[in-house]
């Protein structure tokens, strides 16, 4: 026979319940000592030491239970479990409000005992925890994006940057957009995007999702563009080739090349439809220069700061109401720019201090 741990103040209730377990031929020691761990586990819990307590009084003598506060546990319990109460007619010395014969058989073997042990209260000997639904799963993976190592790509008007993840993905981010990834990526690719972007994922045996205010877009080896905003009305997906599976709830639309998804962020409809690639590759909006026209000095300032993600201190009334323009990219750096410009304005100078460009009007 299986020992059984001694335990504090329930010492007594917890071994005639065990007892009375155990003396079933089909429960074995294993399922005792799961039982026993799991109350230990539990321990801080009078009521439910009560309520097992009562259990066992009705599957050893099945009678009236002696007394209202016992009932009133066993309700609890019952209630706990969605078990509704039942009247045993011809039985005028028993109580009516007595538990279905389910629960003496959910006292006898153990998916019984692990269902009326864990009443929702901490835990299940045998059964782990509930599965999350989709939504909870989503917001899973959304909360961890951020909250593991990441990268932040964000960019401001009329500039757009690119850049190459840890798999070696291509991703350009277009203008007033903001893209999440982590700094490494574990079993699965997972990127979060507000606004706009061109992927060009790495082929892998990994699946790639790009994640968005409501849709998630799942691909392997793919080339495709995302449009997504809180204040617009629609969200829209074009594959340029490949294939990628989009998927809103229980929605999921697959997708071939050449065709655009655009999902309606307030009626959540999707449509398919085929657009002309050779046209939309015209308009390709990908581009290794930033053009800033006809702009002032602290609005180019700002673009330049985003797009080589330096930090540039200026006065907000650098160089008046003058308006600018000049193009700039990857082959110069923020510091180049930034003189150039004070060469052109003739109206400050530059110098760098722990790593900051700082900007002094003349």
């Amino acid at each position: 026979m299986h020992q059984h741990r001694k335990h504090t103040s329930r010492g007594k209730n917890i071994e005639k319940i065990l007892q009375g377990i155990s003396s079933q031929s089909n429960v074995s020691d294993r399922t005792t000592d799961r039982i026993d761990r799991w109350w230990v586990d539990n321990e801080k819990n009078p009521e439910l030491d009560e309520a097992m307590k009562r259990l066992f009084i009705i599957h050893d003598a099945v009678h009236c239970l002696p007394g209202e506060d016992c009932l009133k546990s066993l309700k609890r319990v019952r209630r706990q479990l969605g078990i509704k109460s039942v009247a045993i007619p011809g039985t005028p010395r028993r109580r009516t409000h007595v538990l279905m014969a389910r629960i003496a058989a959910l006292v006898l073997v153990l998916v019984g005992i692990g269902a009326v042990l864990s009443v929702r209260m901490g835990g299940h000997p045998n059964v782990g925890p509930a599965e999350p639904t989709a939504e909870e799963l989503r917001a899973m993976h959304l909360t961890a994006i951020e909250q593991e190592p990441h990268r932040v790509i964000e960019t401001i008007e009329d500039v757009q940057k690119s850049a190459l993840l840890p798999d070696s993905t291509q991703v350009w981010v277009n203008a007033q957009s903001r893209l999440v990834a982590p700094e490494t990526f574990g079993d699965e690719r997972r990127v979060k995007l507000e606004g706009e972007a061109i992927f060009e994922v790495k082929q892998d045996d990994k699946p790639f999702y790009v994640h968005t205010e409501r849709l998630d877009i799942r691909a392997v080896g793919t080339s495709f563009h995302v449009t997504c905003s809180s204040d617009e009305p629609q969200t829209v997906v074009t594959l340029i080739e490949g294939a990628v599976e989009v998927t809103c709830g229980d929605v999921m639309r697959r997708m071939e090349p050449g065709q655009r998804l655009a999902f309606d962020n307030r009626t959540g409809e999707m449509v398919v439809e085929t657009v002309d690639l050779q046209a939309l590759r015209k308009y390709d909006w990908r581009s290794e220069v930033v053009s800033a026209q006809m702009k002032t000095m602290p609005e180019i300032l700002r673009m330049v700061a985003n797009y080589y993600d330096r930090r540039i201190v200026f006065d907000e009334d650098l160089c008046g109401g003058n308006r600018y323009s000049i193009d700039f990219g990857k082959k110069e750096n923020a510091e180049e720019v930034v003189r150039v410009l004070a060469e052109v304005s003739d109206g400050f100078s530059v110098e760098q201090r722990n790593g900051e460009i700082i900007v002094n009007a003349l």
